[in-house]
């Protein structure tokens, strides 16, 4: 064990000067905000930036398909890994080391377009380093924050990834269009190169911080979860995969992100074959995501307040998923079904994007629920095939349009697995589970 996580042990088992708490604890919130904003805003900036790039270089959609995929190829590759090196290596490092690189993976991107397999290769180097994000941030709550505090640090800091998709859909285009395509990667880049000074001056404070170890009040059994450490080979790995519960988040990690990926990644495209100009397409793209997060935020609230009132976490997880998994399909099947002017269909797509997000108090905490155990063995598992559809199924959509043209089948596959994932979660989300 690192003498950085022994004095991110102590923090959590010692009365700390509560001045120097607060100040550390505004300095890690307000910074791990920025960073997944940032990761956010450089991964989804290409949604957009990729429409010019595409006619500049004269790819089809298939190519185009392949290159959105590709950031999730080292994306998902690194999802079980980077836990690993969170634990090993602390996620302060690690996570100053991730921005770093892929910010400057995002600043070179121009430069690597000039060759196909450069630029895929960028692409999955830059999955790659995103991919090590949350995983570290996840290690510096777990040391640096006290207990009392972690919840609603996960709550603020998970809140940024909304924000930055947002602001990616809406400042992208203006910058294309004003600028041109190179720019929205040399900005963001830029922005994110930035950042890792103020954390890198955070990470010198946080290690000297002077620790007051003369009362123990706070080394509390009650208020801090302690588990001990266990070695690959001691994971139930055969009882994991036999247990129905993990493939209820399997499955549903994997439908729900299906329509996730392929709607963030290719509704810039869609818009434009229903005539909207890249330069005009700013709102329309901010919209969905920004009611995601809203919807995403409050939900966690409104779930919590449920089980303070007596309600069973399984009728609370059944419940919200099938919100999140049914109304997104529902309003999928009205662009299809219904004759509809363009602002009917971002109404509609805003819905279906935003009613998605009631799924994180589903499926994306309900390993806390079954396991607390083997909570970030799950929630890696389940992430890595919620991040698979982000490689198949944003290639197959390109496929799909180059051969079929019809965006009728895209919605189709997307709502079917959005209601096989809500059939599987009412069939297999239930009962106890025995690790």
């Amino acid at each position: 064990m690192s003498n950085e996580h022994d004095l991110n042990n102590s923090i959590l088992q010692t009365n700390v000067d509560k001045h120097k708490y607060h100040v550390l604890f505004y300095k890690i919130i307000i910074l791990s905000f920025l960073a997944i904003m940032i990761c956010y805003a450089d991964r989804s900036n290409i949604a957009t930036a990729i429409i010019q790039m595409q006619r500049e270089f004269n790819w089809s959609q298939s190519t185009k398909g392949m290159l959105l995929s590709s950031f999730y190829w080292g994306y998902t590759f690194i999802q079980i890994p980077s836990g690993y090196l969170s634990k090993k290596y602390g996620g302060y490092k690690l996570l100053l080391y991730a921005v770093g690189l892929w910010s400057l993976f995002t600043f070179l991107t121009p430069l690597a377009s000039k060759n196909m397999m450069v630029l895929v290769f960028c692409r999955v180097l830059m999955g790659i380093s995103e991919g090590i994000s949350f995983p570290a941030i996840h290690d510096i709550i777990a040391n640096y924050i006290l207990h009392e505090d972690q919840s609603k640090s996960v709550s603020i800091i998970t809140t940024s990834s909304y924000i930055g998709t947002v602001l990616a859909n809406y400042l992208t285009p203006i910058i294309v269009t004003q600028l041109g395509w190179e720019y929205a990667f040399y900005i963001f880049g830029l922005v994110g190169m930035i950042w890792c000074l103020p954390w890198s001056l955070l990470l010198n404070l946080s290690e000297n911080n002077n620790i007051d170890e003369n009362n123990d009040d706070n080394n509390n059994d009650d208020d801090v979860d302690i588990q001990e450490d266990v070695s690959f080979s001691e994971i139930p790995w055969k009882k994991i995969f036999q247990t129905k519960q993990i493939w209820a988040i399997i499955i549903n990690q994997w439908c729900g992100s299906y329509g996730f990926y392929v709607l963030l990644n290719w509704i810039p495209s869609f818009y434009l074959s229903k005539g909207l100009e890249l330069e005009n397409q700013g709102l329309f793209l901010m919209l969905p995501f920004l009611f995601q997060g809203i919807i995403g935020f409050f939900s966690g609230f409104l779930a919590d307040k449920l089980l303070t009132k007596g309600v069973s976490p399984t009728k609370v997880r059944q419940i919200f998923q099938h919100i999140g998994m049914i109304f997104p399909a529902i309003f999928l099947s009205l662009i299809i079904i219904l004759p509809l002017n363009i602002y009917q269909i971002a109404g509609l797509l805003t819905l279906a994007i935003g009613m998605n997000a009631f799924t994180l108090s589903g499926v994306s905490v309900y390993h806390l629920d079954i396991a607390p155990q083997y909570s970030s063995i799950l929630f890696s598992i389940g992430n890595t095939f919620g991040n698979l559809p982000g490689i198949i199924g944003v290639y197959f959509t390109g496929f799909l349009i180059d051969n079929y043209n019809s965006w009728e089948i895209i919605f189709l596959i997307a709502i079917f697995n959005y209601l096989i994932g809500s059939v599987a979660w009412f069939l297999l989300a239930r009962g106890k589970v025995s690790l």
